[in-house]
Parts: structure tokens; C-alpha cells; sequence
């Protein structure tokens, strides 16, 4: 059976040559590329802290843990989804349920609020909602953000789709109205590192943890302090989920060029307006020419053909 990728990566010569610089390079993990990385995402979303990973799956697992999620608790997250954003609470023995989306695809702040005051009387709020920039079109976050000040839940984003999309004149990263935001860096996304993925937050704690979550625990920032008897200080259980220099040293060279990338999408979505405006096909708002990072363009069937 063949297999074919709804979309795949763009590469150029600039990409190749800092691939092989990396190559030639003295280390090929654990050197300055991934933190040069870091840095390009922080500066590119508006965040303080930036943790860069092996995939966006992987990160969704540490950032629930760093926020505590563990067996018993609940996560919640949209109906409609990666497997990813349901797997990171499952992995940490939570339970899971899940709130229907609206005209948008994104998670329906109606059907969650209704949910939470259920939750509340039943003494099962969550401790955690990842919430979905389905397609690279950002949820309704401030909605979001003024009911988790009420109901106590910590916010995920998960922003697979979503690097380079805006909302309320802010890059989806930022973490203006979320605790975590999660970014996928795979072949079929607006940048590639080839794998990878990362984590954004404003807070210096989860920081920290993310930091000690992606290895193994192990608090490296000791590793030359000769009054420390041992090498590593393992302080928690964490996992191998660090990324390379050769997958970072791609991605510095595709964020380069991800305004790029997104402009030459808006360009064709533009012509599906204008192709697709037809009396059987919905189309999506077109404030997604200037919120969204395209990562789909979503359309669907008209139940019944109106009158024009």
C-alpha cells in the first residue's frame, strides 16, 4: 500500500550547508546549536523560556508532568485531534475526556464551561486542558484563560499547527493566556528540524523542570562543580527527549524562512476563496488569512444548498 504525505518539507541549499557545518562540527549533541535554537524560537514567539525536544509528543508528556499531572487527575482536550493530545495524560495514569468544537474546529468554550460547572459539582475538574490550534487557526484563548482563573486548570496549547499563527497581536508561543505552549517540528509542518519539537512558557519553574524532565532527571548544570561527589544529580524521573544539534541546526535555518513560508500558503489560500465559493462548500472565516499559520485549509459540505 502506498503512502503519501498530505504535505512535505521544503529544502534548500542554505538548509544543507548548516546541516553539514553541524556535521563537520565538534559535537553532534549537548553543544551551543540547540541552545542558539532555543533562542530563535524565544525570540520569534515573544516567550522567556524555550525547550526544544525530539517531537511535539514527547513534549506534551513533559509538559503535563511538569505541571504536576500524575495518576488519577484529569486532562481534558477538543474532540477532534492528534492521538498525541490525548496520549500525554494517559501516559501519566490521568483520565481523559474530551469537548466537542465549534464552527471553527477548536475546542467549544460554550460546551467547556457547561462541562466545567458539571465537573465542579462532581468534584472532577481538570488539572490540566490542552487545548488545540486545529489547522493553525488559534481557539478562543482569553475565553479559555478567564475560566481557568475560576476552575483552577492549568492550560496546554497544543500548537502543532500552529508556529507563526497569531492571536490578540501576539505570536501563538507567547504564552500570554496559557501555562505551556507545544510546537511540532515534523516534515509536514510550516518549519522541519526533520523530528523535533518544543516547548514555550514564561515561567522560570516549569522551565527548570522542563529542563530536568527531557534528561533523565539529571541536573547537568553540576556537572563541573568539583565539590558535587558525583557527576549528575538525578532529581526526578525524567526521560530521554532532548534534541540533536544536526535536527537544531536545521531548524535555525527553517525559522529563517517561516514568514516566508506562511505568506506563500496565504497566497494560495486566497485562491480557494476565491475557486471554492460555491453554494455546497462552507468555507472558514477569512480572518484566517491573517490568524492562522495554514497549516490546513478547512472547508466542509453543506448539509443543504442555500439560495444565493
Amino acid at each position: 500500500m502506498k503512502i503519501s504525505n498530505y504535505s512535505k518539507q521544503s529544502i534548500d541549499h542554505n538548509d544543507i550547508n548548516e546541516v553539514v557545518k553541524t556535521l563537520k562540527s565538534k559535537f553532534l549533541t549537548k553543544g551551543k546549536i540547540t541552545l542558539k535554537f532555543e533562542k530563535k524560537i524565544r525570540s520569534f514567539c515573544k516567550s522567556k523560556f524555550a525547550c526544544a525536544t525530539i517531537n511535539a509528543s514527547s513534549s506534551l508528556i513533559i509538559a503535563c508532568k511538569s505541571l504536576g499531572v500524575t495518576n488519577g487527575d484529569f486532562v481534558w482536550t477538543s474532540n477532534i485531534t492528534y492521538i498525541a493530545s490525548i496520549n500525554c495524560g494517559l501516559h501519566l495514569g490521568a483520565k481523559i475526556d474530551l469537548i466537542d468544537v465549534d464552527e471553527t474546529n477548536n475546542i467549544c468554550t460554550v460546551d467547556l464551561e457547561k462541562k466545567l460547572i458539571s465537573a465542579k459539582k462532581n468534584k472532577k475538574l481538570p488539572k490540566a486542558i490542552v487545548v488545540v490550534h486545529l489547522s493553525g487557526l488559534p481557539c478562543n484563548l482569553k475565553k479559555i484563560k478567564n475560566l481557568s482563573k475560576i476552575y483552577k486548570f492549568k492550560i496546554i496549547e497544543d500548537a502543532s499547527h500552529a508556529f507563526g499563527s497569531a492571536y490578540d497581536k501576539s505570536k501563538i508561543g507567547s504564552c500570554k493566556f496559557s501555562d505551556l505552549t507545544i510546537f511540532s517540528f515534523h516534515p509536514v509542518k510550516n518549519i522541519t528540524t526533520a523530528e523535533g519539537g518544543a516547548i514555550t512558557t514564561n515561567s522560570i519553574e516549569l522551565y527548570k523542570k522542563l529542563l530536568l524532565l527531557r534528561e533523565n532527571g539529571q541536573d547537568i548544570s553540576k556537572i563541573n562543580n568539583i565539590k558535587f561527589p558525583t557527576k549528575y544529580d538525578v532529581s526526578l524521573l525524567g526521560y530521554n527527549f532532548r534534541i540533536n544539534e544536526i535536527n537544531s541546526s536545521l531548524g535555525i535555518s527553517q525559522i529563517n524562512k517561516v514568514n516566508k513560508f506562511i505568506s506563500l500558503k496565504r497566497i494560495i489560500a486566497k485562491r480557494y476563496f476565491e475557486e471554492l465559493d460555491l453554494p455546497e462548500i462552507i468555507l472558514p472565516e477569512k480572518d484566517i488569512l491573517t490568524l492562522s499559520a495554514l497549516h490546513f485549509f478547512l472547508s466542509n459540505y453543506a448539509t443543504s444548498t442555500p439560495n444565493r
